[in-house]
């Protein structure tokens, strides 16, 4: 396999953004999203704090993601992630195995990173975070299924009426 040259990460990525005191809403969310879909570039973010966490920093995940097709299918287009590989295409996310979008409340600093790059630094903060974005991702499934099914509310309670004695 070709060796894999280093990924440029500007002082400005590398530089502390504590903006996220609070828990970052959907919106940021949304535009990370849409960067990365645009770009395919997450260390180039405006609010990405490329600097590797502290051992043991507690982290919440907020969402995933993976690259655009074009960076996925590239080895030397993947994004460097800065708990593990500083400056070196470390992840793509894949749909088995996606890249997190990483927020650290001690430090109010989002970071873009790799699958499970965050476990190295702490297995069980990582194991925490995965558990309740799966939980959160399944109480979002379930919401949208009821919002999707509104329409069928008034049939559902009259046949519920209808048959209340049985």
């Amino acid at each position: 396999m070709a060796k894999v040259g280093r990924v440029y990460i500007s002082s400005d990525a590398r530089k502390p953004k504590p903006w996220f005191k609070e828990w970052p809403d959907d919106s940021v969310i949304e535009e990370i999203k849409a960067y990365i879909a645009r770009e395919g570039t997450p260390y180039r973010w405006r609010g990405h704090t490329h600097t590797k966490p502290p051992k043991g920093a507690e982290v919440r995940y907020l969402e995933e993601f993976c690259l655009p097709a074009p960076f996925r299918n590239n080895r030397a287009m993947w994004s460097p992630c800065p708990c593990c590989s500083d400056d070196v295409p470390k992840f793509k996310g894949t749909d088995k195995r996606p890249a997190k979008i990483a927020w650290f409340p001690n430090e109010a600093a989002i970071r873009l990173i790799g699958h499970d790059c965050f476990s190295a630094l702490n297995e069980q903060g990582h194991q925490e975070a995965l558990g309740e974005l799966r939980q959160r991702q399944k109480r979002k499934k379930h919401e949208q299924f009821l919002i999707n099914n509104l329409r069928l509310l008034p049939e559902a309670l009259f046949a519920i009426d209808a048959n209340m004695e049985i």
